[in-house]
């Protein structure tokens, strides 16, 4: 849904689930498609021919290499100082850009994509008989876009988690327990802000017992 009032932008995005599968039968065919479009391996009389041309591609191209260096060697004072001079114009107009901000405008924004998961499933399907490895989840995923005149925000939220499958007890167990994140975006005219913003942080115990 979108609304439109006095030039501002408001709006609410929603995606439905995402669910991924990978198996063993998805990187073969994969691998099969990468040794379909390989060429084929050749002789052992090509093969020389080859490396020698190839050496001998080697020194001619290093020769080139050495006579351009050369020819750089010669300019790069000129260049120098002419990318001086250019610096120092861009400087100058940066500065100028700086103090009038009245060209830049974002205008007035309000927007929202949310996405309730998104699931990947990796399983073994070597045999008949299709086993779960691993699984992680993200979710919910929720992107909101703000803006007014000079200013403008992006903030991305989600939270990560993974589990594998215990064969022996036939059951899901954690992997990475849930871990909240967002991202924070904050542009203003020539300048921007990049924010990383966990909500739980890391923790490492250890634990050992005598017999």
């Amino acid at each position: 849904m979108l609304l439109q009032r006095n030039k501002a932008m408001q709006g609410v995005v929603h995606i439905t689930p995402v669910n991924l599968r990978f198996g063993y039968s998805d990187f073969s065919l994969v691998k099969n498609s990468l040794t379909a479009i390989t060429p084929p391996s050749l002789g052992s009389e090509e093969k020389e021919a080859k490396i020698e041309q190839k050496e001998k591609q080697d020194m001619e191209e290093k020769k080139e290499k050495q006579d351009v260096e050369e020819k750089h060697a010669v300019r790069r004072i000129s260049v120098i100082n002419d990318r001086e001079m250019e610096q120092d114009l861009q400087q100058k107009q940066r500065l100028e850009r700086i103090c009038d901000t009245s060209s830049t405008n974002f205008g007035e924004l309000s927007f929202n994509i949310e996405m309730s998961n998104v699931q990947l499933l990796v399983v073994n399907d070597a045999t008949s008989v299709s086993v779960p490895v691993a699984r992680a989840l993200i979710k919910p995923i929720k992107t909101i876009f703000n803006s007014y005149q000079q200013r403008m925000s992006v903030r991305i939220g989600f939270e990560l988690s993974a589990d594998y499958f215990n064969t022996d007890i036939v059951e899901w167990e954690p992997m990475i327990e849930p871990w909240g994140f967002s991202t924070n975006l904050f542009i203003y005219p020539y300048s921007l802000t990049l924010q990383f913003l966990p909500t739980h942080f890391f923790k490492c115990e250890s634990h050992s017992c005598d017999d």
